[in-house]
């Protein structure tokens, strides 16, 4: 018999390289082949598994919208969803075009589709859904500059509305490539499906927890929708979770508080300036908010952090990362000493001080934002 481990660690093995296989894929449509398969072989141990198992997209695929698109579109929506979420798609497939992907059948026709919006606070006044999905992360975390919000707004099939169908396994397919795939989110926001009680189950397993606050209706339908904070949780931290869930190993459960801080630019930089002057003292250092914040966790502490962010001033001819060392790395007493110990006035030694300070916060925000790898180019 196999020993538990010794499954998880194949596991392990095979959905890492199931995700490389994914992300170097040729084409998109080898990424979408390669990821249905997964999700029907794999599928979550919920009430979704056999909607799922039981509509593999054979002969199906996903495309970009197309005018000839719309017609269908606005039809099968006013027919499931009534007319005001038929206006609402009319309004969305001309603001956000590339928004919307569309599920086609064998004959090339429009079988179902799927919009994910990119939230921006001049789309607000238009759709109640949209509204209530801002006002919630203003509430919880606004996206901060760099940032993307993610708001999966709508799906529907032609034929079997929200239930089983190759375009619900295809709509699956969208969301998975669009969080393996697309950088700089903040949020990712569901709040396409109808039904509650058969998707929080699934979405809670995914890591998505409801937020009550910013369901909303449109007509007689109320939507729930479902959250994830890439800042608290990020990919790679994402896919173990799933992957605990995926052998039954402990994992916790999708949850909407966490530990972690999301600092906005200004009091971002101001945490790395106190960090600096507390270097020498570790138990300030141990309660800069900066130590719960997503940028740490690729690093081994934030001292470590600072001062590789320090070595990419190396190049510098001006001498900043001499400057740095001196002044908070290594302190060589008074800054007026050190001044002098550099040849400089105290005055070019404040402003190339203050320059120095300005790259490392820029350096580490990028990370904080953008999810850089920890080197020191």
């Amino acid at each position: 018999m196999a020993r538990p481990g010794r499954y998880a660690e194949v596991h392990h093995q095979v959905r890492a390289d199931l995700v490389a296989r994914i992300r170097s894929a040729p084409d998109a449509r080898e990424q979408q082949r390669l990821l249905a398969d997964a999700i029907v072989v794999t599928c979550p141990r919920t009430r979704l598994a056999a909607y799922v198992a039981a509509a593999r997209p054979v002969g199906h695929h996903i495309d970009e919208l197309r005018p000839q698109d719309t017609a269908p579109i606005a039809e099968m929506t006013t027919r499931a969803q009534g007319t005001q979420q038929a206006a609402l798609v009319a309004y969305w497939m001309r603001r956000q075009p590339d928004a919307f992907r569309v599920f086609r059948g064998r004959d090339g026709q429009t079988q179902g589709y799927g919009a994910c919006l990119d939230l921006c606070a001049e789309d607000l006044g238009v759709d109640p859904g949209v509204d209530s999905m801002w006002q919630y992360i203003r509430r919880h975390g606004a996206a901060r500059p760099g940032e993307h919000v993610r708001a999966w707004r709508f799906f529907l099939d032609r034929d079997h509305g929200q239930a089983s169908s190759p375009s619900l396994t295809l709509f699956a397919v969208c969301q998975v490539l669009d969080i393996l795939t697309r950088d700089r989110s903040a949020w990712t926001m569901v709040g396409a499906y109808a039904d509650a009680g058969l998707w929080e189950p699934t979405l809670g397993y995914l890591d998505f927890w409801p937020a009550a606050e910013a369901a909303y209706a449109i007509g007689d339908t109320t939507y729930p929708v479902f959250v994830h904070d890439w800042r608290r949780t990020g990919v790679d931290e994402w896919l173990e979770l799933i992957a605990a869930h995926e052998v039954g190993a402990p994992a916790r459960p999708a949850k909407e508080q966490s530990a972690e801080l999301v600092l906005s630019q200004a009091e971002f930089a101001e945490s790395i300036r106190a960090a600096l002057r507390d270097l020498p003292l570790p138990q300030a250092l141990g309660r800069n908010p900066l130590v719960r914040s997503r940028v740490v966790r690729s690093a081994a502490g934030l001292d470590e952090l600072l001062a590789m962010a320090a070595e990419s001033l190396r190049a510098d001819r001006r001498g900043l990362f001499e400057l740095v060392d001196r002044t908070f790395l290594h302190p060589a007493g008074p800054q007026e000493r050190v001044a002098q110990s550099l040849h400089l006035s105290f005055s070019t030694y404040r402003r190339h001080r203050d320059l120095a300070v300005t790259r490392i916060v820029d350096w580490m925000w990028q990370r904080e934002v953008h999810g850089h790898p920890m080197d020191t180019d």
